[in-house]
């Protein structure tokens, strides 16, 4: 293995995932903040490594989905014991008339087949080309109370993906 194929690897700019095998659905963040070498004389041996998490928290990871032709419900729990506002992926599969809505939140003016992304938290409304489309949303963001069950009213022609990384202490 060359040494410098496990720098590359180790070193990055941005905090990256840990998912241990133990439990897929926790995930941690790490960045290395140090490495050295430990080596004998015949050029053998280990790195040591210090990592540095990016929170105090472990992050549980769920998603939520729902095919919706007309009326549907999602139920997601909120793990964390802070409020959370999740990132959701909605697909069209009316047409540009479609109202889609997720809550309160109305989504229109999609084309049949067009996904985009609703980050609640930054506020961000994207296609998949990363194109701005804050205009086809209402703005009525979602915030899930924390150590409880919300039920999502889903009205539309539409996929909906509710997806969450709630930060918990364990």
């Amino acid at each position: 293995i060359n040494l410098e194929e496990i720098y590359d690897w180790l070193l990055t700019d941005d905090f990256a995932p840990f998912i241990s095998d133990d439990d897929k659905e926790i995930i941690y963040y790490f960045k290395v903040v140090e490495i050295s070498k430990v080596l004998n004389y015949d050029n053998r041996g280990y790195l040591q490594v210090t990592f540095k998490p990016f929170s105090n928290y472990q992050y549980r990871r769920k998603i939520y989905e729902a095919l919706v032709e007309s009326v549907g419900l999602i139920e997601v729990f909120n793990y964390s014991r802070k409020k959370y506002m999740p990132i959701i992926a909605i697909i069209n599969y009316g047409d540009e008339e479609t109202i889609n809505k997720i809550g309160d939140m109305e989504i229109k003016g999609l084309k049949n087949g067009e996904k985009i992304i609703i980050d609640n938290l930054s506020k961000i409304v994207q296609d998949k080309d990363g194109l701005n489309k804050f205009s086809c949303c209402n703005r009525k963001w979602i915030e899930l109370e924390p150590r409880v069950s919300t039920h999502i009213a889903i009205n539309g022609n539409c996929d909906v993906k509710i997806i969450c990384e709630f930060p918990i202490v364990k």
